[in-house]
């Protein structure tokens, strides 16, 4: 039973979209009495627990959260699936990782406290507004000793899933990090820190760091846009996967036929014709299948399809029957029998503003009110978060399936430019003018009105 809990929370972690990566058979999450342990340095000790509504400060201690977690990740992918599935054109395809928002979420967690903090324990712990749930708050501690736990899970060569962390800090007078969240996100989750000034050359080392952890499937993650002078830091998870078929499709397994879309049109597509073992029947809702990635003895990945009765329909079976429990409840209730299976290929690019995390369920943290004091001192104000951008890509063929997923999360203070003083020049009599060059200081025109003729009627 404990292997299946373990197992769930690595299916729902990294499923969801078209895409999906599962640990499928074996053994995930090592047990906490086999973990590394924290470092013994005071300022990483403390980091992890100074944050809570109490404002105490316990050490940094292992918490076995595992069913906490288990469900929160569960309930977290179903909800921001559900959330940006319905806020998506009819015909637009949907493809993101709540794995990847669910860490950058979980990271900035330590430096949360208060009803900001309170806020997000409940929603990676599965519960939001108006619904009954069942969810429960999860602990800074659980979920930091849960990451370094798997983070640092030996992952073979037959099929990769990839994932880094990274901090990025805009260099400015008035704001000052502090040492314990840096210490503790780098302990925990192996997050880079870089000290960047603001500029659009921080912006293209950042692109080039998401290009880079997500081999190249991300490549323009940020826009010059995205970063102001009020930004105070960038939180960065990447993501890659790379998994090869158990048994990949030969040249004879291919041949087209037609996908009908969504707005009633017809696709002429290469469908991948296979035999499968695992099908699935979701009561009638949906049929599916089970399909295995190459795996090693410490780790194993699947893809899951599920196919909406047309009587159901996808719309109606997402808003529906996609639960938190769906795609765990579909692998364990598969039943063994030869599969005629068809897999169309595809590829395709997904890009979101998660602004939606607010309607999720931790609101504060997107309005200056927002307590994330334990990230940094600004002298402008409270730190806030400004925008969640996530970005995605998949493309699944005859070899396998690639994806990737990056998401950032901007933070940002009160700072504002200083309101000047006015004063009035009216230039209507005789006046002095020049053409500066400012770079080398030099004038490159002079001149002087003194009469000017009128205007034409």
């Amino acid at each position: 039973m404990r292997l299946r809990k373990k197992l769930a929370v690595i299916l729902a972690a990294l499923i969801l979209g078209s895409a999906v990566i599962s640990g499928c058979e074996k053994g995930s999450l090592p047990d906490n009495n086999s973990q590394t342990e924290v470092s013994s340095d005071e300022s990483v000790s403390s980091a992890a627990s100074e944050n809570t509504s109490t404002g105490e400060t316990p050490a940094f201690k292992e918490v076995d959260e595992t069913e906490k977690i288990n469900y929160g990740i569960n309930a977290f992918s179903s909800e921001l699936f559900k959330t940006e599935y319905a806020k998506s054109n009819s015909a637009d395809n949907v493809f993101l990782s709540p794995y990847s928002v669910y860490t950058a979420l979980s990271m900035l967690n330590n430096a949360a406290k208060g009803s900001t903090l309170n806020e997000m324990n409940n929603m990676l712990g599965g519960t939001f507004p108006n619904k009954s749930n069942g969810g429960t708050p999860v602990s800074v501690d659980g979920l930091n000793t849960f990451f370094k736990n798997y983070i640092n899970l030996p992952i073979g060569d037959a099929s990769t899933f990839k994932t880094a962390n990274s901090i990025w800090i805009m260099q400015r007078d008035n704001v000052k990090i502090r040492d314990s969240f840096i210490n503790t996100t780098k302990e925990c989750y192996n997050a880079e820190i870089f000290n960047e000034p603001y500029g659009d050359s921080t912006v293209d080392k950042i692109n080039g760091w998401v290009d880079e952890n997500t081999d190249h499937m991300i490549k323009k993650m940020l826009s010059p846009e995205s970063i102001t002078p009020d930004t105070v830091s960038v939180l960065l998870n990447a993501v890659a996967f790379d998994g090869k078929w158990t048994a990949p499709y030969e040249e004879s397994d291919v041949e087209k036929n037609t996908f009908h879309n969504a707005d009633n049109s017809e696709s002429q597509v290469d469908f991948m014709y296979s035999d499968e073992h695992n099908y699935i029947d979701d009561n009638g809702k949906a049929t599916g299948f089970v399909k295995t990635y190459k795996g090693d003895e410490d780790h194993s990945f699947c893809f899951i399809a599920l196919l909406p009765d047309e009587s159901v329909g996808i719309d109606k079976y997402i808003e529906e029957e996609l639960t938190d429990e769906k795609f765990k409840e579909c692998f364990y209730k598969s039943t063994s029998g030869e599969v005629h299976a068809a897999l169309p290929k595809f590829k395709f690019d997904t890009s979101y503003n998660l602004n939606s995390l607010a309607d999720m369920g931790i609101p504060t943290a997107f309005s200056p009110s927002a307590d994330f004091s334990g990230f940094a001192e600004s002298e402008n104000g409270n730190i806030y978060i400004s925008e969640v951008i996530h970005k995605a890509h998949v493309e699944v063929d005859e070899k396998g399936t690639k994806a990737a997923a990056s998401t950032a999360i901007i933070m940002k203070d009160n700072a504002m430019e200083a309101e000047p003083e006015y004063y009035t020049v009216t230039l209507d009599r005789p006046f002095v003018f020049a053409i500066y060059d400012y770079d080398n200081e030099m004038p490159l025109f002079i001149g002087a009105v003194r009469a000017l003729e009128n205007s034409p009627e």
